[in-house]
């Protein structure tokens, strides 16, 4: 009896700590929603999980967690204080933003490469073989690397220091990038990076260049693609396919932050800085459905 009450419950139907849910439903797809997404109510980590689910036309909903003023200088968040909760309800000892629920199996998944494979198994967007599947776990490691070198300046810089050391970033990120760019080149079909189809690393690398593109007008780095043709043709056309519309034109992606709110770049969406005290309107939203 306890057995098929638990198949009748939904499991990580819902976060109370979460300040915006967004229910991404498709008219082709009359299943619930599978999967959720948990992160910060920011682009961050999360954009390319989310832009995956929206590109593969498969239900799911969005847990956005807000991180809010606390104080002259600190910050809180009814995600810390929810977040014990989750890691005991749900079995989870790494518990950790971002994180996927897999409704169909009763799981958690965390770590944030764990989570760009799990989900492009489970929903056609990983390697046909596995040489192919070794690329996406490379180039998800390189993307990375990217990433970490964004998130450095980003929560790392005094804001004084903010123009020369986004600049450093944008050249430092140039290195792998200039790797990306020679796989690009080499490859039969340069829009994308493994097997001639969409796969979790070309969504990883859209967001870093959508990112970088950013911080280039920011601070005054010049152009992005001044060597990296194939990254150029491969991100004009990655924003042009017609699956991945729904989520780039979503409050997703215009209204959301790239980074949360303390960062030196990307605190609020645009270009501008976050001051502590200012509206922000992209938190705290309660339920948002959305479909094509």
């Amino acid at each position: 009896e306890s057995h098929k009450k638990q198949e009748q419950e939904v499991f990580f139907e819902t976060s109370t700590a979460a300040g915006t849910t967004f229910k991404v439903r498709f008219p082709s797809n009359d299943e619930g929603a599978r999967f959720a997404v948990g992160y910060w109510s920011i682009r961050g980590l999360a954009a390319p999980l989310r832009m995956m689910l929206c590109a593969a036309k498969v239900n799911f909903d969005a847990f956005q967690y807000d991180l809010l003023e606390q104080g002259d200088d600190g910050w809180s968040s009814e995600y810390f204080t929810e977040k014990p909760t989750l890691r005991e309800r749900y079995h989870q000892p790494l518990m950790n933003l971002p994180y996927i629920v897999d409704r169909k199996e009763r799981a958690v998944v965390c770590q944030t490469n764990a989570c760009f494979s799990y989900l492009a198994r489970e929903i056609g967007m990983w390697g046909e073989s596995s040489l192919d599947i070794s690329k996406c776990e490379e180039l998800l490691c390189e993307i990375y690397d990217i990433r970490n070198i964004m998130t450095g300046f980003a929560y790392g810089t005094p804001v004084a220091e903010r123009e020369t050391a986004g600049r450093d970033a944008v050249n430092k990120a140039k290195g792998s990038f200039k790797k990306i760019e020679t796989i690009l080149s080499s490859s039969s079909d340069p829009h994308y990076l493994v097997g001639g189809k969409a796969t979790a690393p070309d969504f990883h690398l859209f967001e870093m260049l959508d990112q970088y593109e950013d911080l280039c007008k920011d601070v005054s780095a010049g152009d992005l693609y001044e060597r990296f043709p194939c990254l150029k043709a491969f991100k004009i056309n990655f924003e042009s396919l017609s699956e991945n519309q729904l989520y780039l034109k979503s409050q997703m992606h215009t209204q959301t932050p790239i980074n949360n709110c303390m960062a030196v770049f990307g605190s609020a969406p645009g270009r501008p800085l976050y001051k502590r005290g200012q509206a922000a309107p992209w938190m705290n939203q309660g339920e948002i459905a959305l479909s094509p």
